[in-house]
Formats: C-alpha cells, structure tokens, sequence
C-alpha cells in the first residue's frame, strides 16, 4: 500500500480558525438565515424522510435554478458545494495527462482540486484543458468583465472555461451567466454558502451546456447533494427576497469598511476595490506582523501576502456592524505595534540547533532547553516540560488530536504562532489553527498533527513564554496522559 507518488509532496488544505472574538477571515455571510427561512428549514428537519435517499438526479431542484437563471434544465447540475462542482469538473475534462491554468492571485482551493484530480497545473500562455476564474476574485474582490471571459471562450475553443462566481449575489457588476448561450465551452458555478448563508448546508450548483452536465454525470458520487439539502435548497429560493435583504446590509457594510480602510491611507494602508463580501489591503511592513496584532486585539483576518503580487496583503471579511466597528477600531492600533519584520519565532531543526529572527536563518543557541534528535528531549516555556510525543513530532497524537492542541495553547497564551523550516529556501509560515504543516526539502511536506515526520525536518514554536493560566491548565491536562518516566517534570 502506497500514496499516489504525485501526492506526496501536496500540502493538506486548510482553514485557520483563530480562537478569538471577531473572526473575519473565512468570507462566510455574518448572518444566518432569515426567521422565516430558518423557521422553514426547522419545519423540514422535523418532517424529512431522513430514512430515504433523496432524489438522485436533484430534479426538482435543478428546474428551480434553470428557472432562476433562465436557463434549460438540462444544463443546471447540482452537487455538494463548489468545492465537489469543481473537482467533478476536473474528473471529467481534466485529470491525469490533461491540464488546467489557474489564473493568480486567486483561492488556494483550486490547485488542492488540481491536485488531487491528478491534473497538471500550467502557467500563463501554455494552452490548458480546463481554465478556472473567480469572479468576485477571491482574495482581491474584483469582477471579470464579460468581455473577457468571452474573449477567453472564443480565443480557447478547445478548452472548458469555468467562472466560478461563489460571491457574485454581492456584485452589482455584470456577471457571465448571460454568455451561455453563446459560449458552449463556458461552466458558471454559484454557491449557496455565502450570500444565502447556507455554508454548512453544503450546496453548490453549475450552468452549462448539456454536454458538459452530461460529462459530470459520469463522475458524479450517488445521492449528492442529499435530499435534505436540496429540499432546504428549494426553500432558501421561496426566501430570496428576504435573503436579498441581508445581502444589502452585507453591502452597505462592505462600503463602511473600505471607507474606513481609505482613511488610513496615510499610514500606507491601501485597499482593493470590492464587489464581494470581503476586502483585500495592503499594510505597510508585513501582513503577517499586522495580522498578529489584530489577532492579540481579538481580530481574526486572512493573510494573503504569500500569493503571487500580493506581498504585504490582508483580507478582512464584512462582518456584523459590531464585528466591523471592532475591526475598524483595532487595525490602526495594530499597525502602530506591529513588528517591522514581523513576530518572532523560535524554531529548532535538525539534531537541535535553534534559529532566531523572522528574516535570520543563522543557527544560534538559545536561553531554552535544546531538542536534540528527540529522544527523551523536551521543550521548555517557562517552567513547564514539553515532551516530543505531547508535541506529536514523533508520531503520537497526545489525545489523538497532537500537536493541534499545543498549537491552540499557544495561541491563547499570545495570540499566534509562528514557524520556521530550517533548510536553504524554505518558507517561513504563520499559523493560528490546529494544523501545522511544514514545508521540507525538495517540496516534500509532512504535516505534523499525528502523520509520520522526516528526521531533520521539524519545526515548532511560539511567540514566547505560555500564560501562568494555560501552564496550569495544560500541565493538568498532561498530568493523567505523561508517560511514567518523564512525570513530575
């Protein structure tokens, strides 16, 4: 038994999801649904055939949405999400020995689809099998023009062009549904996650040639969406006026935050122009060191500085009035306290040597306990002993969870974490989630949360001593679970 050689080197995706009171960075709608909808949708739960598959072919549902669009049902496919819309796309016009060119900056989501789909990603100019746009681009907000895509559908006839326009309910600008027609080569995917605030329902659909839905349904998983989902579907489109009401205040707030975002151009603060639910700016110095002080302010925003022309970036996402007031009170705080290089980190690697600084790689002892090989070594905050196997570095999931939760740990002690890999170009990462992944040597990376790691390869740490109240609470925690010859420490 053997992972596919090709994935090898992939990077798991993941979503950070700080621990702290105002989360904007994930794009989900602040709101939830409508009291009507929300009452409706309680209705159904109690009522659903939760014994029964739902309809394999989503009927009803699919005649709804052609119905929407203007649309010929035959051309309207339904699945969980835009994520599962897109990698069945790539399963069936992509995949193995086939490419796809992915426009950046742009979501990360689309070379994860490409990757595990097997397709070959290729750079601009190189003709591709499949070309994937965001409209509203995420992470900048920007629209493409209808022009262009057309332009794209005519100047690349061979290849299927998919929009995906997962955030165009908050763009007034037009959008490409109005190319089908002309365009047989042309996929629009819509979401129902984010403006009609259905994220976990997990619900996305496509508009297209019958072709091309014809294609899917050969790579298609059985009764996806379920049938709780598409009933609820059908009932959020009974509610879109209401929903069209929330996206308005969505709207208006977005306006508010970019206002306040201009206001601070002085300070070298620059925001994009938006036509969705979230804005993307960029900060003097780095995006890392202002994020991490709107993170120990209790503000959680997306950095984006390592996307390509996107150096110095963040992206905030339009929260309630309230969560937008504490964003817009707090981001001019962080750019005053913020690191001109960044948080510093503290990071080991290979048989121990430590490395400080976030732009030094020059190795260099520290006042703290080495890590030597891990072999009965440990790292030490303050007094408190932290042992390799609670770190999961040796392949142990303390609790099964691992080094997650001494991630988590740091970031409730000072609001972020920080890691190093210590090889020749690796990059340096800013983390605030369970999930650590490091980039190792050669591309390969291994990601530390219980799967196996590469001696010489390990890198763990924190932006300094833990909190007397998180010691205690974590010593407590391990006290049950250490093992027999390292208690008491």
């Amino acid at each position: 038994m053997s992972l596919r050689s090709d994935l090898a080197a992939h990077v798991p995706y993941s979503s950070p999801r700080p621990w702290v009171p105002v989360r904007l960075d994930t794009n989900e709608s602040p709101y939830p649904p409508p009291n009507g909808l929300r009452a409706a949708l309680t209705e159904l739960a109690r009522d659903h055939s939760w014994h029964c598959y739902g309809d394999l072919d989503a009927v009803q549902l699919r005649a709804r949405l052609a119905e929407r669009h203007g649309h010929a049902a035959e051309g309207v496919w339904v699945a969980a999400g835009i994520w599962e819309i897109l990698q069945q796309v790539l399963l069936a016009f992509a995949g193995s020995g086939r490419t796809v060119h992915i426009p950046e900056p742009t979501w990360g989501g689309y070379r994860h689809l490409a990757a595990i789909t097997g397709t070959t990603t290729v750079p601009h100019g190189t003709a591709a099998d499949v070309l994937v746009l965001c409209s509203p681009n995420n992470p900048t907000g920007e629209v493409i023009p209808p022009p262009v895509v057309a332009h794209l559908c005519q100047a690349h006839p061979t290849s299927l062009a998919v929009v995906d326009e997962a955030y165009a309910e908050f763009s007034s600008a037009p959008n490409a549904v109005g190319l089908l027609r002309q365009h047989p080569n042309l996929v629009v995917a819509r979401s129902f996650s984010k403006a009609l605030g259905l994220a976990d329902l997990r619900l996305g659909y496509l508009l297209a040639h019958p072709a091309v839905v014809a294609g899917l349904e050969r790579v298609r998983l059985p009764y996806h969406p379920s049938g709780f989902a598409q009933a609820a579907g059908l009932l959020a489109l009974d509610h879109l006026a209401e929903l069209q009401a929330t996206i308005a205040r969505v709207v208006a707030e977005r306006e508010r935050v970019v206002g306040a975002l201009l206001g601070l151009r002085g300070r070298g603060v620059e925001p994009w122009p938006s036509q969705a639910n979230f804005v993307c700016f960029a900060v003097p110095g780095t995006a890392a060191g202002v994020r991490g002080a709107l993170l120990d302010r209790g503000v959680a925003v997306r950095d984006v500085s390592d996307q390509p022309g996107l150096a110095g970036h963040l992206r905030v996402t339009v929260g309630t009035p309230a969560d937008n007031d504490a964003f817009d009170g707090q981001v001019e705080v962080a750019l005053v306290s913020a690191p001109a290089l960044g948080r510093r980190w503290w990071a080991v690697r290979g048989q121990g040597a430590w490395t400080t600084g976030p732009l030094d790689p020059t190795p260099r002892p520290l006042a703290v306990s080495r890590v030597q090989a891990l072999s009965g070594a440990h790292l030490a905050y303050g007094d408190l002993r932290v042992d390799p196997w609670f770190l999961g570095l040796a392949g142990v999931c303390w609790r099964t969870r691992g080094i997650g939760d001494f991630l988590m740990w740091c970031l409730l002690a000072d609001g972020a974490v920080d890691v190093v890999v210590g090889q020749p170009g690796d990059r340096v990462w800013d983390l605030a989630a369970p999930i650590l992944l490091v980039q190792e040597a050669g591309g390969q990376v291994t990601d530390l949360t219980g799967r196996p790691w590469v001696e010489g390869q390990l890198a763990v740490a924190s932006n300094g001593l833990l909190h007397p109240v998180v010691v205690d609470a974590i010593r407590a925690d391990l006290a049950p679970h250490a093992p027999a010859r390292d208690r008491g420490g």
